[in-house]
């Protein structure tokens, strides 16, 4: 005896079990009626009728029959004008209805509108047995939403109905809703590169148009401002002397007129002073902290170690290794 991944029989549900075609004509009756379609009985299990599918994401939708081998061999599908194949296992059927049948299951057309598409290629103006998802065309991120949604509602009430997984059959199972929620985020995330691809080559194109311009102009900014410090470090050390010399004189002097500054135009560049935190002994550093220093080679490391230690010097605690220097720069 065979068995599936599910651990069943091999043997595919019979067409009584299937009603027949009772499914697809309660399908097609609810969607002309406005009303909810039927679950199918079973999930994996492909329901005989006719349907509108696409055989490519954002593709047209095309005629779609599944029918029952005369034989009872097994299950013949038909998309449109191609030629039909064989579900004759029930892995295959089952990896049919996960890949294909659960997409386009919510999409059953009336026998006439089959008809109408298999001889014209088109569907009937009218097309009042077309489900509304069929005729709205909806984008995947819906069509994909409603899937997830579907599956989830099946896995939750299943969920409930099994309590504790303790059979092989239900964790096949569970693993089968698994790769199928799997299936639906990588699709979902696919989607979601491919839509977001053209925003991001295109941002890239307009950093490459000015990025070089901003980089070329921040780097000039900084030679002119080093050429613009040279003065000022002269100027206010000129200013520092008359003003002593001053001073020695018994004169007055005010603080604004120790201040140097440079440039006729916008804002004027003038020396500051910041404090800096400064490693001056990455080995020291580390024995305080009771680190291996061979840790500090990783960056992220050295980043978080650097932190605690500004953090102990603005609270007051020296950290060997570690110091607040004052940096003088035109800005």
């Amino acid at each position: 005896m065979t068995e599936t991944r599910s651990g069943k029989n091999a043997a595919r549900p019979s067409s009584v079990a299937r009603n027949g075609y009772g499914w697809w004509q309660s399908a097609v009756a609810a969607v002309a009626a406005g009303e909810k379609i039927p679950d199918v009985p079973e999930r994996g299990m492909a329901m005989f009728g006719r349907y509108a599918s696409r055989l490519k994401r954002n593709g047209p939708l095309i005629a779609t029959a599944i029918y029952p081998a005369k034989d009872g061999s097994g299950i013949w599908v038909k998309f449109g004008h191609n030629d039909p194949f064989k579900l004759d296992t029930a892995d295959k059927e089952e990896d049919f209805c996960e890949g294909k049948f659960a997409w386009f299951a919510r999409n059953p057309v009336s026998n006439a509108s089959y008809k109408t598409w298999m001889e014209t290629g088109e569907w009937p103006n009218q097309a009042p047995q077309v489900s509304d998802r069929v005729q709205s065309n909806a984008p995947p991120e819906v069509m994909l939403r409603e899937t997830l949604d579907e599956l989830t509602r099946e896995f939750d009430a299943w969920i409930a109905s099994v309590g504790e997984i303790r059979t092989k059959d239900d964790g096949d199972k569970a693993a089968d809703f698994k790769g199928r929620f799997s299936e639906i985020a990588k699709e979902a995330e696919e989607l979601r590169e491919e839509q977001k691809r053209p925003h991001v080559e295109a941002g890239r194109k307009v950093d490459g148009t000015w990025k070089p311009i901003v980089d070329d102009g921040k780097a000039a900014a900084k030679r002119a401002a080093a050429a613009a410090q040279s003065w000022l470090t002269f100027d206010r050390a000129r200013k520092l002397r008359e003003a002593a010399e001053a001073v020695e004189a018994g004169q007055a002097v005010k603080t604004e007129d120790l201040t140097s500054r440079a440039g006729t135009r916008g804002r004027q560049v003038s020396l500051r002073t910041t404090q800096q935190f400064t490693i001056t002994d990455r080995a020291a550093m580390a024995r305080y902290f009771n680190i291996d220093d061979r840790f500090l080679e990783n960056g992220p490391v050295m980043v978080a170690v650097g932190k605690i230690a500004l953090a102990h010097i603005e609270a007051g605690i020296a950290v060997p290794g570690a110091e607040m220097r004052a940096v003088t720069s035109a800005a």
